[in-house]
């Protein structure tokens, strides 16, 4: 025999025993609080596995990552949130885990095969379960109690919401804010806190609108190294496509649950590029539908606020700092407590860029007139858009 010959059949030797140990089929209980649990089976071979959750009676899942060898297993199903770990011991069983939304509850698979049914009638029902029946009610559900009059998703049941669109508000407005430094008197969110102030104003304003919660994480500066805003403590940012992603997955959330218009605006100059693309690849990819993605990148424009500013009697200097009279007077409208008011009255700094700030009811009346500019220019722009659909 030839020395090539020789090493093949030692490779191939290995090769076909490397799994021996692992391939075939287990079963193993899920174990909690001395209880037994969910009743999985594995059928492996090679790299080749799929799971078969006997409980629930589904079978055949395929695991989206696969990492096996004649000593361990790891399979992974993202879609269920699950995990499955487990190292062969001297007694052929595989002790392990199944990790059910980063949770890890105690598993042992052997060969014996279990009886889902058998089993399920000895423990008198699931202790530990991989799926939730209260997780799928029926959409028809019933209330019980008045619908809120909130027009934010996150504040609303979603029995709210379910009623809210039968009745026609298939509307959903997606406000993008940030998180950033902004000097001395007012907090990292301002965009996000003047974006939830407007969007509840365009919102009312529309009729037939409701809110998404306001995006705070946009691009504000790059990592390594810190630029733009990262360069300053408490400053979030994300990729631009991390952040083109996530507004898809919001707009597409909302359309396959029914709404049919997708609003977009933005209060920071870092969130248009972003959502202008995220716009346009949605209405390409759902054409002829019946839903429609509108972005509104008239609404940032500061050099057209501080025009209509000047009309209104406010004209400012420049201190220098990230901050200005449109900014805090907005957000005055949501809590003055936010621009530290009596603090800065207390100590003499109740003013921005020359403008006094005091008293704070007027600074609020103010705020709100500027909403109220700043929302009509909104709505102006999505039935402008709808009526050329």
């Amino acid at each position: 025999m030839t020395k090539f010959n020789f090493l093949t059949i030692i490779l191939f030797a290995f090769t076909s025993t490397t799994y021996a140990q692992t391939d075939g089929d287990w079963y193993g209980s899920v174990s909690r609080n001395g209880r037994t649990g969910s009743v999985l089976a594995l059928h492996l071979k090679g790299k080749n596995a799929t799971v078969d959750f006997l409980s629930e009676q589904k079978n055949d899942q395929k695991p989206s990552e696969v990492d096996i060898n004649d000593k361990s297993i790891y399979l992974v199903l993202p879609e269920r949130e699950i995990a499955i770990e487990g190292t062969l011991n001297d007694k052929a069983e595989l002790v392990g885990n199944v990790i059910y939304s980063g949770k890890p509850y105690a598993i042992i698979f052997t060969k014996n095969k279990i009886e889902a049914a058998t089993l399920e009638k000895k423990r008198g029902g699931p202790d530990v379960e991989f799926s939730d029946k209260s997780m799928s009610p029926d959409p028809d559900t019933k209330r019980v109690i008045p619908k809120s009059a909130s027009l934010f998703i996150e504040e609303l049941t979603w029995l709210d919401v379910r009623d809210n669109l039968r009745e026609g508000k298939n509307t959903i407005i997606i406000g993008t804010g940030g998180v950033e430094q902004s000097g001395p008197y007012i907090p990292t969110g301002k965009h996000t806190y003047i974006t939830r102030v407007l969007a509840k104003r365009i919102a009312e304003k529309l009729g037939n609108a409701l809110v998404a919660p306001i995006v705070p994480f946009v691009p504000e500066g790059g990592f390594y190294p810190p630029t733009g805003h990262v360069k300053y403590p408490g400053t979030i940012s994300v990729r631009e496509d991390t952040y083109e992603n996530l507004l898809s997955d919001i707009a597409t959330s909302y359309k396959v649950e029914g709404f049919k218009t997708i609003v977009f605006f933005g209060d920071s100059g870092g969130n248009q590029w972003g959502m202008y693309r995220v716009t346009k690849a949605l209405n390409d990819k759902w054409k002829g539908d019946g839903t429609h993605v509108i972005f509104v990148p008239e609404y940032y424009d500061n050099n057209r606020l501080s025009a209509w500013l000047k009309t209104q009697g406010i004209e400012e200097g420049n201190e220098g700092i990230h901050d200005n009279y449109k900014v805090e007077s907005q957000i005055m409208v949501l809590d003055p407590a936010l621009v530290r008011a009596q603090q800065r009255i207390e100590t003499g700094h109740f003013s921005i860029n020359g403008v006094q700030l005091a008293p704070v009811e007027k600074t609020v009346e103010m705020g709100k007139k500027i909403v109220d500019y700043q929302a009509d220019i909104v709505v102006k722009h999505v039935q402008k858009a709808l009526s050329e659909q």
